[in-house]
């Protein structure tokens, strides 16, 4: 699994705001009144370890950490793939309008 693999079954979901796109990690902006379409997509593929308001765990500090971390107010998708793992994170802005999404695939 890829990003881009990742990414090809959102096809039909609007990004906002398009900031990096590699094979290991993309980060974009969509708009948050879509975050549950994007979950839906997201749960065919990944678990939601981390549901928003609820405290990361030690385990989810340590994997998000390169990535920018996960906080309370955040949403972290997980799958283990054996020798790599892909994450999704849903960050919420302030403004309650917009949502960055940062997805990443990493070895263990």
């Amino acid at each position: 699994m890829t990003v881009k693999s990742v990414l090809e079954n959102c096809a039909d979901l609007k990004m906002h705001e398009e900031r990096v796109l590699t094979e290991d990690y993309a980060e974009f902006v969509i708009l948050s009144k879509d975050v549950k379409k994007w979950t839906q997509v997201f749960l065919e593929s990944m678990n939601n370890v981390k549901p928003k308001g609820v405290e990361p765990s030690e385990e989810q500090l340590l994997i998000t950490k390169e990535f920018g971390g996960i906080y309370r107010d955040q949403t972290l998708f997980l799958n283990d793939m054996g020798d790599a793992s892909i994450i999704a994170m849903f960050w919420p802005w302030e403004d309650s309008e917009h949502t960055t999404v940062k997805i990443a695939v990493f070895r263990q």
